[in-house]
């Protein structure tokens, strides 16, 4: 668990791509610095009192009374909400660069703004139906109390908000950058849409294949040593 728990806490860390930025490509020691960085940052808030703390306690204190079994199909759920907010955080972040983008670039605002349109036309529905499926979820499982998940979810979105607020996002509008972002829609539309697909697999199913999964590494023999 708490692998899983620093694996989240790490990614809050990392803002969402500002998709209209430069492309570069780090170095591996850059990648490695980065991620040593941001384990730090990880660390550090977990000494604080912080909405990060406040939430960990109080979802360790529910999963301490879960069955393990409850407690895979709160993580499952749980994600299946952390993926739509971070959908929503994408899209909010691509409307400000393309804002941005179209006020330094009047010649690119029809272009950007239709592509835009048509990329929250493919993804928002997908979104929708997401949503519908994981409330209709929720109201089947017996797996922990509403009451109880309802407490956890709004301090996880209030420890969300707190980690988004830490990094400032300035979109580059450069007419090159403004010209990839678009581009780049087309990847993330995909991308996003394949992502909310797997939210409308039932969480049992995940909890099957997850189990199979395993079974398959623990039967998978060690590779001769040479």
């Amino acid at each position: 668990m708490s692998r899983l728990l620093l694996c989240f806490l790490t990614l809050s860390f990392i803002s969402t791509p500002v998709l209209a930025q430069e492309e570069v490509k780090p170095s591996k020691e850059e990648i490695e610095k980065l991620a040593d960085e941001n384990k730090r940052k990880v660390e550090d808030e977990i000494k604080k009192d912080t909405p990060i703390t406040e939430w960990l306690s109080s979802e360790n204190a529910l999963l301490d009374r879960l069955p393990e079994q409850n407690k895979q199909t709160f993580f499952i759920i749980r994600s299946k909400h952390s993926t739509m907010r971070a959908i929503e955080t994408v899209r909010e972040d691509i409307g400000s660069a393309v804002q941005a983008c179209s006020k330094e670039n009047p010649d690119l605002k029809k272009q950007m703004n239709e592509r835009f349109d048509a990329w929250k036309g493919s993804v928002n529905p997908v979104l929708k139906e997401a949503r519908t499926f994981l409330k209709q979820e929720l109201k089947e499982q017996t797996a922990f109390h509403m009451t109880d998940y309802n407490h956890i979810i709004k301090l996880n979105d209030k420890a969300y908000k707190f980690s988004n607020e830490q990094v400032k996002k300035t979109p580059v509008t450069s007419k090159d950058a403004c010209l990839r972002l678009v581009k780049s829609m087309d990847r993330t539309e995909d991308n996003l849409i394949s992502l909310m697909q797997d939210i409308l697999i039932p969480e049992e199913v995940i909890r099957s294949r997850s189990a199979q999964a395993e079974k398959a590494k623990e039967k998978k023999p060690e590779a001769p040593k040479k």
